[in-house]
């Protein structure tokens, strides 16, 4: 589980805490009560066999659990195809597209948990494979289009 452990990801812990060590052990110390209570090992066993046998070296929204249900209501790239310039994932999200009632009323509550922690589990995942290769801290740059979305001044 080095995405969850190793030395970048819990550099990513401290980055995410403002860099106070206080703040990312607490935090660290309730990250580590939720996988085991949602037994996040089998998450990330599972999340990392799908990628590994996925075609090409990006994770996909195909791979997360109940894609097929969610993405009916629910698209997004979740990781283009081609890196940026400097080697970090683009996740693209139009919000527009995101049908919110559809997806509450057709969609079991515990499939969209499940598919929100595959999703969380699977971008960790890729972040590490991507650093490792790279030999630096690869970030997601996620873009996320509000048009039509009813959020923002143009939704």
């Amino acid at each position: 589980r080095p995405c969850f452990f190793s030395d970048l990801a819990l550099a990513r812990v401290l980055r995410g805490n403002e860099r106070y060590f206080s703040e990312a052990s607490n935090w660290f110390q309730a990250f580590l009560k939720k996988m085991e209570k949602y037994n996040v090992d089998a998450i990330v066993k599972e999340m990392t066999q799908r990628l590994e046998s996925g075609e090409g070296s990006r994770a996909s929204f195909n791979m997360l659990p109940h894609a097929d249900e969610i993405g009916k209501y629910f698209r997004c790239t979740f990781s283009a195809m081609k890196l940026t310039p400097a080697g970090d994932v683009i996740w693209f999200i139009p919000l527009g597209d995101f049908d919110r009632k559809s997806l509450a009323e057709n969609v079991q509550w515990e499939h969209f948990v499940e598919f929100v922690r595959a999703m969380i589990v699977l971008r960790a995942i890729e972040a590490q494979k991507l650093s490792e290769g790279q030999h630096r801290m690869a970030k997601c740059i996620a873009i996320v289009d509000l048009q039509g979305s009813g959020i923002g001044t143009t939704g």
